[in-house]
């Protein structure tokens, strides 16, 4: 574990509240208790020290960064993807400026990679890399909507760490690439800019 345990909450009014943990058993015993999947269905998280007690209502947090060489090996990623990485919006949009399109050529024994933007009820957008088995389509698009509906995603930030995502403070998904066909149930259009 890195020398000092870092941990940040990215509040829905666009504060930042930052702390630290230097001793390193002190930090194991914090990430044992972070279940993902959990962490923001409590009502609060609570964070102490000597001299002064936080609490930060859950449904007021974005996401939590934790920067730490080591993510606890029981945390999963949902079913049929591997990772999820934080990338640049700058890295995002030269996705979008190269046209990448959804493909059907892959083999079973693959990996894709697809580009995500997390819209926050804020206003903020957060872009991921995302990586993950292939599948038939109806079940990629399948995975793709059904994370928009689960209580929080982690992925890996490019210094090291993780966040987590507080996956109920997220309006929208722009992902890609697009499938090659509509979903059923997909209004058709072209984005416009804001």
């Amino acid at each position: 574990m890195a020398s000092e345990f870092e941990f940040r909450f990215h509040l829905v009014s666009g504060a930042i509240h930052r702390f630290a943990q230097s001793d390193s058993e002190i930090a194991q015993q914090i990430l044992a208790h972070v279940p993902p999947e959990k962490i923001f269905q409590t009502p609060q998280i609570t964070v102490w020290n000597e001299h002064s007690i936080n609490h930060f209502r859950s449904d007021q947090v974005l996401r939590l960064d934790l920067i730490t060489d080591e993510v606890p090996k029981l945390w999963t990623m949902p079913a049929g993807f591997e990772s999820f990485h934080v990338i640049t919006e700058e890295k995002f949009l030269t996705h979008i400026e190269r046209g990448v399109r959804g493909s059907t050529a892959l083999n079973p024994d693959e990996t894709f990679v697809g580009f995500g933007e997390l819209q926050f009820i804020n206003g903020q957008s957060l872009h991921l890399e995302a990586r993950g088995e292939v599948s038939a389509l109806s079940y990629r698009l399948h995975n793709v909507t059904r994370i928009l509906f689960f209580p929080s995603i982690f992925a890996h930030l490019p210094a090291g760490g993780v966040t987590l995502i507080n996956m109920a403070n997220v309006a929208g998904l722009r992902a890609l690439p697009s499938p090659p066909e509509a979903p059923h149930d997909a209004w058709v259009g072209r984005r416009l800019p804001n």
